[in-house]
C-alpha cells in the first residue's frame, strides 16, 4: 500500500509537471497563413508605442510587454492570439504570461515584426 501511495505521489508530480506553459511559436510564413486563413482572432502588438507607430500588422492591438499583465483581462482567454514584438524575444516573455494565465491558443511569432 505504501508502495502504491509512493508511486501516485510520484506521478502527480511528474503530471503537474507537465501542465506548464502551453502556446505555438510560429515562423513569419506560417503565421501570414494562419493571418490569411482567418485561424487568428487577434493580434497583439506587445512593442513599444514608438515602435507600434513606425509601423505595425493591419488590425494589431498595441498591448507593450511593460502592460500586458494588467491588460490580458481585457482579453478573451478562449480566442486565438497571434503575439509578436520587433525580434521575438518580447512576443515570447508575453507569451509565456499569457499562457501562465490560462488563455489557451497563442502563436508566438518568432521572428519578430522585422522579418514581416
Amino acid at each position: 500500500m505504501k508502495k502504491l501511495a509512493g508511486i501516485l505521489l510520484i506521478l502527480i508530480f511528474a503530471l503537474a509537471g507537465c501542465a506548464g506553459i502551453s502556446y505555438e511559436t510560429v515562423d513569419v510564413a506560417q503565421a501570414k497563413k494562419l493571418v490569411d486563413s482567418g485561424k487568428i482572432d487577434g493580434i497583439l502588438d506587445v512593442r513599444t508605442p514608438e515602435e507600434y507607430q513606425d509601423g505595425h500588422i493591419d488590425g494589431a492591438m498595441m498591448i507593450p510587454l511593460q502592460v500586458i499583465e494588467s491588460e490580458m483581462s481585457k482579453l478573451d482567454k478562449e480566442k486565438t492570439y497571434l503575439v509578436y514584438c520587433r525580434s521575438g524575444n518580447r512576443s515570447k516573455q508575453a507569451s509565456d504570461m499569457l499562457s501562465q494565465k490560462g488563455f489557451k491558443h497563442i502563436y508566438n511569432m518568432s521572428d519578430g515584426y522585422s522579418e514581416w
